[in-house]
């Protein structure tokens, strides 16, 4: 039987082939750890610490190693043998390699991931603030941490604040490559959230967001600039001179009353939100009227004080809490602080129920531009009615008992009260206000024959009032050529977006569709919206 000869023409193509391939996929190795490393979003310690594992880099190792190894493989087969060796070295480099970095990314993540710090108390600074109660919140900010944040209170941080003001997500990662080049990558974290916290509470703050700083839960649980201002306006004309702030989150609340000139001392038992807070009375300066501590609330004495504000915290790692005994601190515990001063107000749930409101209590539903945003329970006050629907802007406040109204039937006009007023019971007062009724007496649509403004209620005039039927809607929206249907519904179970799509509304003109159950049954409502007076 012949011999097979050898060829060694094609296994030096394919060598070199597998050199080139190496070759390839080193450029390629090192241009996806460049990109990883440049290319990556700006983010804070704990975002890495928490993001998952990218595997790409050690893929792309892993096909380098491979083609290393055959190269190795067919060089021993034509006894090249010193290429066989120097390839067979690239393959347990690049396998060290690969296991030192995933042994440095691990150390790295472990390293970032936040621990809590023992509790003291202490005054905040612009500049540093210091330990404070071992709290959950310190462990999950979002992605901002304490070193970070302080890091952003020095002159660097300063400079590249001012620098990424204004600036838009289009030109971020070209801003961020630049930056690092020249700052710490860490601080171009930091200062890349910032930014963006600052934008999006400018929608809360105004032009005040651009000084102040944030975290992500600030952002989203900081009272409303229109709302704090409102509650501190109140609080200065009850001739409140010194007020402990408890639970005083980023200092929404303290900045308010400071600048209805009242002296507070705000309360956190984090020690990153005390540094915020502290970093914002500096940055508005209002350091001299609001002086932060980092403590337990239990632990502040407010003997001295003409008033406390308590806004406990109703969210969990698990979600938002609807118990207000497992509120923190507990509504019973923040109820009895609320009591130990002249005048007091306590931040709850907006859907607290009437029955939770305690004996000599007034209960206020705040709104701002149609949104129910709080509810406050308020001690000492002397209120004559317990319960007060409050619409900002304008400072509407209405007050009542909360009786119920009559119902009737179906007038020229529907009144859809403003959701403070419905949360706070006072519908029939409005009732009143447009010599009006009820459609129902369980619903909170309110109808009248004459036209009555009042900034608690948007009115609809109306032009059909039938019974509920589908069909028999798209027939009339079809005669009106209406291609835009607004529908408004309260008491049934029909989902607006559902219901427009059976509905195919097609033309120039634009009805509003008020769905309501009544006692004689579903009911359907065409009209047009003819605004409410302020």
């Amino acid at each position: 039987m012949p011999r097979r000869r050898p060829q060694p023409v094609a296994d030096l193509l394919l060598m070199l082939a597998l050199i080139a391939l190496q070759a390839l996929a080193g450029w390629w190795t090192l241009l996806v750890l460049g990109l990883h490393t440049w290319a990556e979003p700006p983010r804070s310690a704990a975002e890495q610490a928490a993001a998952p594992v990218d595997w790409t880099p050690y893929r792309v190792l892993g096909g380098f190693a491979l083609a290393a190894l055959l190269v190795a493989v067919l060089a021993g087969r034509r006894r090249l043998w010193i290429t066989a060796t120097v390839h067979g070295l690239l393959v347990a480099a690049l396998a060290v390699g690969a296991l030192a970095a995933h042994a440095s990314d691990v150390r790295d993540r472990e390293r970032l991931r936040p621990h809590p710090c023992p509790r003291v108390t202490s005054r905040a600074s612009a500049a540093a603030t210091t330990a404070s109660a071992a709290d959950p919140a310190d462990r999950d900010n979002g992605g901002v941490e304490i070193e970070s944040f302080r890091a952003l209170l020095t002159d660097e941080g300063q400079a590249l604040l001012a620098e990424l003001r204004g600036f838009r997500e289009a030109d971020e990662l070209a801003l961020a490559t630049r930056l690092r080049r020249s700052h710490p990558a860490e601080l171009v974290r930091a200062a890349f959230e910032q930014a963006r916290l600052r934008q999006r509470a400018a929608a809360k703050f105004g032009a005040d967001a651009e000084a102040m700083y944030f975290t992500p839960d600030g952002v989203e649980q900081a009272t409303r600039r229109s709302v704090a201002e409102w509650r501190a306006g109140r609080f200065a004309a009850l001739g409140v001179r010194r007020l402990a702030d408890l639970c005083c989150g980023i200092g929404g609340d303290a900045i308010a009353l400071a600048r209805a000139g009242v002296s507070v001392l705000a309360v956190d038992r984090s020690e990153l939100t005390c540094a915020v807070a502290g970093a914002n009375a500096a940055a508005l300066g209002l350091a001299d009227r609001i002086e932060v501590r980092c403590a337990d609330v239990a632990d502040v004495d407010p003997a001295g004080f003409d008033a406390v504000f308590t806004d406990p915290a109703r969210r969990t790692a698990r979600g938002r809490v609807f118990d207000p005994e497992a509120y923190s601190p507990p509504l019973s515990w923040a109820i009895e602080a609320a009591r130990r001063t002249p005048y007091g107000a306590l931040k709850v749930a907006p859907g607290i129920p009437h029955a939770l409101v305690p004996d000599g209590a007034e209960a206020e539903w705040v709104s701002d531009r149609g949104e129910v945003k709080e509810a406050v329970l308020w001690f000492g006050t002397g209120a004559a009615d317990p319960y007060r629907a409050t619409l900002l802007p304008g400072d509407h406040t209405l007050t009542g008992t909360g009786t119920p109204a009559t119902a009737g039937p179906v007038g020229r006009y529907l009144y859809e009260p403003d959701g403070a007023v419905i949360r706070a019971g006072l519908v029939s007062d409005v009732a009143g206000q447009v010599r009006g009724r009820l459609i129902d007496p369980m619903i909170a649509y309110v109808t009248s024959d004459e036209l009555v403004a009042t900034p608690y209620a948007h009115a609809y005039e109306i032009g059909e009032a039938l019974p509920y039927n589908v069909k028999r809607l798209k027939a009339l929206l079809r005669e009106r050529g209406a291609g835009t249907v607004v529908i408004k519904k309260r008491g049934m179970a029909v989902t607006p977006e559902e219901l427009r799509r059976q509905l195919r509304p097609s033309g120039p003109h634009e009805v509003t569709v008020i769905l309501s159950r009544t006692d004689h049954g579903p009911l359907m409502m065409l009209g047009q919206p003819v605004g409410a007076a302020t």
